[in-house]
């Protein structure tokens, strides 16, 4: 586990731009970008695995950070840094079982007092 989070995060939305999204965040991450959240709710599980792995390849290249939003399988296959959990996700705790010592686990919350205690971080 990082010594301390980024406190900067891309969160993706492939939408948001005609260019290809990893080629976005590989130029972000150039730049000095510490940590990539994979949002991409609509996509199924295989799609969103293979720009998982390709995000993956493009932080480690710069040491940054990947997260995946909401989906531990596609989190665990990919060998990401971290899930992110939504309020309908799996627990904290039984995230933690699953997956690998050091892994982090974030939640999502709206508002301070929603923190859930044993995640590492929450995004608001």
């Amino acid at each position: 586990m990082p010594s301390s989070l980024p406190r900067l995060v891309l969160v993706t939305d492939r939408r948001a731009t005609d260019r290809d999204l990893v080629a976005v965040v590989e130029a972000a991450l150039d730049a000095g970008l510490p940590a990539v959240q994979l949002r991409e709710k609509d996509l199924p599980g295989r799609p969103l695995l293979a720009l998982a792995e390709r995000l993956r390849a493009a932080t480690a290249r710069t040491g940054a950070l990947l997260f995946v939003n909401d989906r531990l399988d596609v989190a665990l296959a990919a060998g990401a840094d971290g899930v992110q959990l939504g309020t309908g996700s799996v627990p904290v705790e039984i995230a933690r079982r699953m997956l690998p010592p050091g892994t982090l686990v974030g939640i999502s919350t709206h508002a301070p007092g929603e923190a859930v205690a044993g995640a590492d971080f929450a995004l608001f």
